[in-house]
This record gives C-alpha cells, sequence and structure tokens, in this order.
C-alpha cells in the first residue's frame, strides 16, 4: 500500500507558497519625491567639475545611490553634499579608494567568518552535550547588522557612486573583455545590491540555524537497523548522518561484492525519511532498533554506543512529526523576508541562479534536459547493469564504478586508518608530518595542525 498519501496532501500548500512567488513586499520605503530633479542637476555639476568622460559614470552611479536611499538617510541638501564630497571623478582618488575597501572589507569579512565558526563550534563539531544557549549562539550571527550599518553610515552609498552594479545578462555577456581590476570593482559593489533590514536577515539566519541543528542530530545508528529477517547488515558504532553519510555508504557498498543489500536497506531508510514515516524514537537513539521494512521499533539488547538509555524513554514505532517540513516552511518565510529588498531576484530561487551560481535557470534546464535526453543514456545504463549483473535500482544514481578504485575496500581501509590511528589524538600528533608528505613547508605544516 502507498505510504505517501497524508504527506503528499501536507506538502500542497507548502509548494505552493514556494513556487508562486508569494512575497511580503509591504514596507518598502519610497524613493523621495526631490530625487529625480536632484539627481539631473547633480549629473551635470559633477560632468563641469571631472569632464565628459566621467558623465557616464556619474550617471549610474547617481542612480544607484537614488535606489536605495530613503528619507531617512537625508533631504535634497544632504543628498546634494554626500555625492559632491564622495564621487572619485579622477583615476588617483578611485584607485585609493578601491584600495582602502578592498583591505578594509578584507579584514571585516574574515574576523566575521572567524566570530561565526567560534560561535557555531558546539554545533558543527562533536564536542558532547548541545545545550540550549548554544543554540543561541549557532543562531547568531554578528553580521546581520552590517548590511544596515554600512548603509547607514554611507560607505554602502559611497561604493554605490563609484562603482558599478551589473546584471547576470552583463556579466555574462560582457564579463570576458573585463580586467581583473574591473571584476573586483563589480564584486565589491555587488556587496550592496540589495538593502536588507537587519530584522530580515537576521530572522533568516536563525532560521538557518535551527535547519542545520536539525539535520546535525539527524544521525542513523546503522547497527541498530534490522532487516525483513531480523538481521544486521552494518557493524556496531556506525552512525550516519542524513542524507549524505548515507549516501556515501551506498556508493561505498559497491566496492564489496555483498553490498547490495546494505544498499537496498539504505534506500528504505530515505525513503522513510523523505516521506516522515521513520519512528521518531529511532532518530539519532543508539538505544532501540528499528526494521525499516515493517516500521516497527523495540528495545536494543546491545549498547554499543557507551551511553546509557535516558531516563524514562519512550519505546514507540510513532512516527517523527512533520518537523521536517515545518523547518523546510520555516527556511522559505525567512527567506521571503529578503525578497522586498532584493528587487533583481526577488525570490530565493532567483538569487541562488542569480547571484549565488550566476548561471541562468534556463541554462541550467537546457543542460539537465539535454543530459537525460542524450542518446547514450541508455547505452550507459545498460552498462552499468552489465557490471552490476542486475537490473538497476534508484539509487543506482550514485553508481562510482567509472571511477579508478584502488587495491583496498572500504572495511580494509577503514582498518588499516583505526590501527594507525586508534584515537583522534593520534591522528592529531601526527598531523604535521603528514601535511610534510603532501609537499606543505614544515611552518606552513606546523601552523595547520595547531590550528
Amino acid at each position: 500500500m502507498n505510504r505517501f498519501p497524508r504527506r503528499s496532501i501536507l506538502m500542497i500548500p507548502l509548494f505552493f507558497l514556494i513556487f508562486s512567488g508569494v512575497s511580503t513586499m509591504n514596507n518598502l520605503a519610497e524613493t523621495p519625491s526631490w530625487m529625480k530633479k536632484t539627481i539631473a542637476k547633480l549629473e551635470n555639476d559633477l560632468v563641469s567639475m571631472y569632464g565628459e568622460d566621467q558623465r557616464e559614470r556619474a550617471h549610474r552611479g547617481l542612480g544607484q545611490v537614488a535606489d536605495f536611499w530613503r528619507s531617512e538617510d537625508g533631504d535634497a541638501k544632504q543628498f546634494t553634499r554626500f555625492v559632491e564630497i564622495n564621487f572619485a571623478g579622477d583615476s588617483q582618488t578611485l584607485d585609493t579608494m578601491f584600495g582602502r575597501f578592498e583591505d578594509l572589507l578584507e579584514k571585516l569579512d574574515g574576523h566575521m567568518n572567524e566570530i561565526v565558526l567560534a560561535f557555531r563550534a558546539q554545533s558543527d563539531l562533536d564536542r558532547g552535550p548541545i545545550l540550549p544557549f548554544d543554540e543561541i549562539f549557532a543562531g547568531y550571527n554578528p553580521a546581520a547588522h552590517l548590511n544596515d550599518d554600512l548603509f547607514g553610515n554611507r560607505l554602502a552609498f559611497v561604493v554605490l557612486l563609484n562603482f558599478p552594479l551589473t546584471s547576470l545578462e552583463e556579466r555574462i555577456t560582457e564579463g570576458k573583455t573585463w580586467s581583473r581590476r574591473h571584476w573586483a570593482e563589480i564584486r565589491l559593489a555587488q556587496r550592496y545590491s540589495r538593502r536588507v533590514p537587519a530584522e530580515a536577515q537576521m530572522a533568516l539566519s536563525r532560521a538557518s540555524a535551527a535547519a542545520d541543528q536539525y539535520i546535525a542530530e539527524y544521525n542513523i545508528w546503522m547497527h541498530h537497523l534490522l532487516d525483513r529477517e531480523g538481521n544486521r547488515l552494518f557493524p556496531p558504532k556506525l552512525r550516519l548522518l542524513s542524507h549524505w553519510n548515507l549516501r556515501d555508504e551506498i556508493k561505498a557498498q559497491y566496492s564489496d561484492p555483498e553490498g547490495l543489500p546494505r544498499q537496498k536497506m539504505i534506500q528504505n531508510v530515505m525513503e522513510r525519511i523523505v516521506e516522515q514515516s521513520i519512528p521518531g524514537a529511532f532518530i539519532d537513539n543508539p538505544h532501540v532498533v528499528w526494521n525499516p521494512y515493517t516500521n516497527e521499533v523495540r528495545a536494543a539488547t546491545e549498547n554499543d554506543s557507551g551511553t546509557e538509555p535516558p531516563a524514562g524513554m519512550k519505546v514507540s514505532s510513532a512516527p517523527e512529526p512533520d518537523t521536517r517540513y515545518r523547518v523546510l516552511l520555516n527556511t522559505f518565510l525567512a527567506s521571503s523576508k529578503i525578497d522586498p529588498y532584493s528587487p533583481t531576484a526577488p525570490t530565493l530561487i532567483a538569487r541562488r541562479f542569480d547571484e549565488d551560481r550566476e548561471i541562468p535557470e534556463e541554462r541550467v534546464r537546457a543542460m539537465l534536459e539535454k543530459v537525460l535526453t542524450s542518446p547514450l543514456l541508455p547505452r550507459v545504463a545498460r552498462l552499468i547493469e552489465s557490471r552490476l549483473g542486475r537490473p538497476l535500482d534508484p539509487f543506482d544514481i550514485w553508481y562510482n564504478g567509472f571511477k579508478p578504485r584502488g587495491n583496498y575496500t572500504e572495511k580494509e581501509l577503514d582498518a588499516i586508518v583505526s590501527k594507525r590511528y586508534p584515537s583522534a589524538e593520534a591522528y592529531q600528533d601526527d598531523m604535521t608530518s603528514l601535511l610534510r608528505k603532501l609537499d606543505f613547508p614544515s611552518r606552513r605544516a606546523e601552523y595547520l595542525a595547531e590550528n
């Protein structure tokens, strides 16, 4: 019997929200009424001061600043004074401005990243229990107010006045002729292509951190999976994260002639996770066993985790609540708060294509269609079937048999590594030596090992 109907129905409103382009465009401030007349006068004034060859720069820069200037940023007189002081009308001043921004923003970004890594360490690394305040640290983004601050102190406007914002189409069609310096100017201006309020940015950070935390705790204890006959197919202590660890285990099993039953079991586990019929009691719990075929959970009879069952632990086959899709929905709603402040890419999907990946959606679709309709595809499928000696299964999209293989199976490699490095500390102690063997200079190898 099909296990999908109830959750398929639940997904309908979510996909309707995501693909209907719902947006929260209701609080955007309007451009001041005096702006159009003021920038027209300023353009002529700047050309008079710096020459006709600066007209294109002045026109573009004034328009870019005007797009983001709000009444609270200042009146016409303050706007005029800002432009007159901050327009770099000669190459020497422009070079100096570019160099300063490049140097200082690099330092700013580096230290912000250092703070984020430190605040997320307890959540991202296996350092023991994650306490409630750890989740708050992980959800805090010290750069959330940065965009607001740089528009508020007008540094962002300095950039927009002097360096060009471009569309993806411009970058694709003209980018091949741009110099390295011009590309750097383009990237500098791109930092301020959106003016997102801090509260919207912080909401997205919190939702993203919650999603990361949800996945970070979604572990499957593989030795506690039972096949249809009640047999365990995986070794003790093997704990895999959903989904990429499960995927990698499927790929690893191709090197084992007896790996097919384990691959099929992982496929069943992944299906249970996606449709949310996986028992909630089994997720990251080494004190129960689960048969993913019958969906039955019972208490474990052996302990391979080194931990004791929590007090009052309930053993139940009840499915995990629809937490997975609630997390997805929360992330979507938080991303939608950015939409009104991203006029050139007004949805998260558009921002992923146009700003993050910088490849048009139409081109990606064409690439996928070209691959999926290629006459080579059936031939490749038949070749894989002949190598495996069986019909293809859904998980064979991860078949990796076309890559060169070593002389050792995954199990043999695990044994070699475990013997050489019986603990994390043993690996840490040998890290400098390993890096030197990879041709890192001694001082660099020591620095990396220590950090």
